[in-house]
């Protein structure tokens, strides 16, 4: 989209003569002049696609005979052997004992330390602890511990594959379908080296997609109501405690589900919503008493002031890079923290942990929270005065997200080590290792596969998914496709990092799911 590239047409050749007001009354005609365009066109071209052709067809909705013969087990089975072999495979072959990186060996060491903190998720912490000690237990060797979390981890995600490519075939019976949904969750790069990778993203996106699957199950009436139940609770607090943005967007996906079930919830007596509603509301109880009171109680600290603050402070440090009209208050204010031109060097505009590590290491985090209120004034002020310094701010820290093109990392090969911590890369066959990797750079160079790793394609097709369930009365489908919504809309107010893969591997996991369960499923048409 243009709008992440606001160089190319916000700013022209003025003469120096005119002023800051005139550039920004230029700026804001021009977006929205090119975001009206944008959406008329694009408008016209979705109300084509609505009215002018038949979705399910299209997707191949006709029913295969041959496909019906196949039993819903046999196919969940099939699928989780196939990923489990191919993850385990490349596992113990070329990555053993797994991708240990910085933020996987602070959480080895915290257990193995004695220290805690929520910055990254407890519950998945004791998690990695729970597999790495029976390691050490069984095999005396901590590399054992962290292959045994990568096993559990690569068989965890496969069930979570197998259970939503069963879940289409329980839904539409086509052969074609189901095939190659298995074989995006078998054959994806990122899906292989994030199966071993032990990072707190994958259990969370295993979540997500959990459950949307079971949520679209309970919602269309697929299979037995006490699995499905039971499943959705699991992964509703999965959700809520395995990330720190997962409680938000949880809370949001359960407001949109009860604005929209509103009736059936409250009025309709044995409604299948009421019953969703109610584990819903449990698994935000549960997971806000396990995050706050017990975790409190347990003297486990909660990430720090600044680590929330990502989209503010590149916005004041980005505004102080560019002007020097501040009042004497302001500034006093912005010195009680950190110095103002330290601000200004370390500024960088699409990663934010140069400013928090600067507060962290040189200044005063203490003092934002003890004055609260004269910050967030600050900040209103400074918006108000440069509100496009503020946009093109917050477009450079979260562009990638929902824009595409952009070359940033997406997996890594690393065994990261300390004193005292032994972990160290095994490879048992350089043939698998070298045309494993060949493999990941093909879908990293080859400009149609690259395609199948772009954040902005996935986060798109949602929005789209979401149109089509707004304009087809599919409320199902609207909450469905809201949970990837949600997380990217918690990623713009908060993100460090302007185009994490691993922050939004929960999208590339349900998204596939999304478009044919919701595009090919029925519309609710019932009455409010």
């Amino acid at each position: 989209m243009l709008g992440a590239n606001y160089s190319l047409w916000t700013e022209p050749d003025f003469p120096d003569e005119i002023g800051v007001s005139i550039r920004f009354v230029h700026n804001m005609v021009t977006v929205a002049s090119i975001f009206l365009s944008g959406y008329f066109q694009a408008f016209h071209i979705l109300q084509f696609i609505c009215s002018g052709m038949d979705l399910p067809s299209v997707f191949g909705r006709a029913q295969a005979s041959a496909g019906r013969k196949l039993n819903p087990t046999t196919v969940f089975l099939i699928t989780f052997a196939l990923i489990s072999a191919i993850d385990i495979a490349v596992l113990f072959t070329c990555r053993y004992p797994g991708v240990v990186t910085a933020d996987s060996l602070t959480q080895i060491k915290m257990f193995m330390e004695g220290w805690y903190n929520n910055h990254h998720p407890f519950f998945h912490t004791q998690l990695i602890r729970l597999f790495v000690n029976l390691g050490l237990l069984m095999f005396h060797d901590l590399n054992a511990g962290i292959a045994l979390y990568c096993v559990f981890q690569i068989l965890f995600m496969a069930a979570v594959f197998a259970a939503a490519v069963m879940t289409l075939f329980e839904a539409f019976h086509i052969r074609w379908l189901t095939i190659a949904s298995a074989l995006f969750f078998a054959l994806m790069p990122f899906h292989i080296h994030y199966s071993f990778s032990v990072w707190k993203d994958v259990m969370f996106g295993g979540f997500v997609l959990l459950f949307t699957v079971f949520l679209f199950r309970n919602g269309r009436g697929i299979g037995r109501k006490i699995p499905n139940f039971v499943f959705l609770l699991i992964a509703s607090l999965g959700v809520c405690l395995f990330r720190s943005n997962g409680y938000v967007m949880f809370l949001i996906v359960s407001a949109t589900y009860l604005i929209l079930f509103w009736k059936k919830i409250f009025v309709k007596e044995k409604a299948t919503e009421r019953s969703c509603a109610v584990i819903f509301a449990v698994s935000l109880f549960i997971s806000f008493l396990l995050k706050h009171p017990f975790l409190s109680a347990l003297d486990i600290p909660q990430p720090d002031t600044v680590e929330m603050l990502s989209i503010p402070l590149q916005q004041i440090a980005r505004t102080f890079s560019e002007y020097d009209d501040f009042s004497e208050e302001d500034l006093s204010l912005i010195d009680n923290v950190v110095s103002k031109d330290r601000m200004i060097e370390v500024y960088y505009p699409i990663y934010s942990d140069p400013e928090k590590d600067l507060i962290r290491h040189e200044g005063n985090q203490d003092y934002i929270k003890e004055n609260k209120a004269e910050f967030a004034l600050l900040y209103i002020r400074l918006g108000l005065k440069h509100p496009d310094t503020y946009l093109k701010a917050w477009v450079d820290q979260t562009r990638g997200y929902w824009n595409s093109g952009y070359d940033y990392w997406r997996w890594i090969d690393a065994a990261d080590n300390e004193e005292g911590y032994d972990i160290y890369r095994t490879v048992n066959s350089d043939f698998v290792k070298r045309h494993f990797e060949e493999y990941l750079w093909i879908f990293q160079n080859n400009p149609v596969l690259v395609l199948l790793l772009c954040i902005g394609l996935y986060v798109w097709a949602d929005w789209l998914v979401f149109y089509l369930s707004a304009v087809r009365n599919d409320r199902l489908g609207v909450v469905l496709s809201m949970s990837v919504i949600a997380l990217i809309f918690t990623l713009q107010i908060s993100t460090p990092v302007y185009s994490e893969f691993r922050y939004v591997y929960s999208v590339f996991c349900t998204v596939p799911f999304l478009i044919p369960a919701v595009i090919l499923g029925a519309p609710d048409r019932s009455a409010d």
